[in-house]
């Protein structure tokens, strides 16, 4: 006999050492959705007999039990994840060694070079204001999000092209001027939009979306961390 209870408990009523299997489906069209794993927090007896088919006699229990999920999250979860972790390593990696470039591989003063380090990283903040109105009102979520991703990359080739060719440094800073401007468009473009698309993997009320936001911040935080250490390093 079971009786739902609120906050994912099931109360079972049954005999000592029967075996509770439980699955889940679609009401729709029966499609298996779930699987639940059953732990056993607390058993009450009542204290009566009652016979069984074969005349034995068996104390009859209250199980208490709670029930947990196995479904796994989107793979387009993980996919953001690891972009998350380029983009916040591309990001941070290029800002701790950018004023030294400039200053010792481009010859530009230090204060032109902290001017442009300023401008750049406010620049970066303020954009995602142009990229989230023109995801709302023309492009939408994933095409903002697809080519913040490319103008990105195009930026940080132009960068190592920059590096690459810092022994002439009239060429080298036009490189990193155009790599510049595409970062900051791409990161208005990228930033305030792949949040949205991790809520948009979900159902509304799917209880995994809170686990997935942590994910992806997870990736945040361990890109934003691990540049500055390896790039520095190297």
């Amino acid at each position: 006999e079971l009786n739902r209870v609120p906050d994912y408990s099931l109360l079972v009523r049954g005999y000592f050492g029967c075996k509770i299997e439980f699955e889940c489906k679609n009401r729709e069209n029966g499609v298996k959705r779930r699987r639940f794993s059953v732990y056993i927090l607390k058993i009450f007896t009542h204290g009566r007999y009652l016979s069984d088919q074969n005349g034995t006699f068996a104390n009859q229990y209250t199980f208490i039990i709670m029930t947990t999920t196995t479904v796994k999250h989107p793979k387009g979860l993980y996919f953001v994840f690891s972009i998350s972790i380029a983009e916040r390593f591309g990001y941070y990696g290029m800002r701790a060694l950018f004023v030294l470039y400039m200053i010792n591989a481009l010859m530009m003063d230090k204060e032109l070079s902290a001017l442009i380090y300023g401008n750049y990283t406010g620049l970066v903040y303020l954009t995602p204001l142009i990229g989230g109105y023109v995801a709302d009102k023309y492009w939408g979520m994933r095409r903002s999000t697809f080519w913040g991703i490319v103008l990105m990359v195009i930026g940080q080739l132009l960068m190592f092209f920059s590096a690459l060719n810092f022994q002439y440094p009239e060429p080298a800073r036009w490189l990193m001027y155009s790599g510049l401007g595409f970062l900051i468009f791409g990161n208005g473009f990228f930033k305030p939009n792949v949040s949205t698309f991790v809520g948009q993997l979900y159902e509304p009320g799917d209880r995994r979306l809170d686990s997935a936001y942590t994910i992806f911040y997870m990736g945040v935080n361990l890109g934003a961390f691990a540049a500055p250490l390896i790039c520095g390093f190297l």
